[in-house]
């Protein structure tokens, strides 16, 4: 019972900070943007909702608006027509700072309009893991968890922004850099994409037989890439070639796998990898 109930305050807290507990700015304000002085250039920044929320109705949204010297920010709430609610969080930096927009999907979940309406009104909100919260709204202002957002016009929503414009890092597949030469003759790469996220696995084989298993991933929220290297094999050129052979794969002492590669497509399991041109090699990169 202990570590169930150390669960849901986990869970708790950890929602209430995606949905902006910290009080970074407990101010009330507008998505509109003060000018900046003459002696910088306006470096702007929109409230972000993600394309694959363009085919929803919004019935209501709310945006808080703050700045430091260096840094622009607007966080949102989107209320849609089907139940369901999302708050994201956009960044913009000074051109001295030199970071990259960022744009996050703080949180997803579903709301119930308790009493009142988007004006004045009651509103809880169910988030993953069975957290329930309660926000007030009074004269178009909604509170959640100390943060103020000021509802906006419809006629102001932002422009959906495609999924691909918001991936954290350059999308391919992970070759890490090693400390060895390494004389590469094939690879091999198994693409998934949805509205969340882009995975990468990929097989990459050289000269000696060495194999190099690994997965990338690129999230649409704006965090950091994840790399990792999933196995370092060995393997077999049984017959043909890597476009139409077989190969023996030894992934561990008690996985691998004979497979069939039929006009450069390796089925492994659930997963086709296909076969890529060896002049495509992605960049190397450092493991962290």
């Amino acid at each position: 019972m202990g570590l169930m109930r150390n669960s849901g305050l986990m869970s708790f807290f950890a929602a209430a900070l995606m949905l902006g507990m910290a009080c970074v700015s407990c101010e009330k304000a507008d998505v509109t943007q003060p000018d900046d002085n003459g002696n910088n250039p306006v470096w702007e920044v929109e409230a972000f909702l993600p394309s694959y929320c363009a085919d929803k109705t919004v019935s209501a949204w709310y945006s808080v608006y703050s700045e430091t010297d260096y840094k622009k920010k607007i966080e949102a709430v989107f209320l849609f027509s089907d139940s369901t609610v999302i708050v994201t969080k956009s960044k913009t930096y000074s051109q001295e700072d030199g970071r990259d927009p960022s744009r996050e999907v703080m949180h997803e979940g579903t709301y119930q309009v308790l009493e009142g309406d988007f004006d004045n009104g009651a509103l809880q909100f169910l988030l993953p893991g069975g957290v329930s919260l309660r926000a007030r709204i009074q004269d178009g202002e909604l509170t959640l968890m100390a943060v103020t957002y000021v509802r906006q016009d419809i006629s102001a929503l932002p422009a959906p922004t495609p999924i691909t414009d918001v991936f954290n890092g350059k999308i391919q597949a992970y070759l890490p850099a090693l400390n060895i030469e390494i004389n590469y003759v094939a690879w091999y790469q198994y693409v998934v994409q949805d509205e969340q996220k882009t995975k990468i696995e990929a097989i990459f084989l050289d000269a000696d037989s060495l194999m190099l298993y690994t997965r990338s991933v690129f999230y649409a929220s704006g965090r950091e890439p994840a790399y990792d290297l999933l196995t370092i094999g060995r393997y077999k050129l049984v017959e043909g070639d890597f476009s139409t052979g077989k190969l023996d794969l030894e992934f561990s002492v008690i996985e691998s796998y004979e497979v069939t590669v039929n006009d450069g497509q390796m089925p492994i399991s659930d997963k086709t990898f296909i076969k890529q041109d060896i002049a495509d090699l992605p960049d190397e990169i450092r493991p962290n």
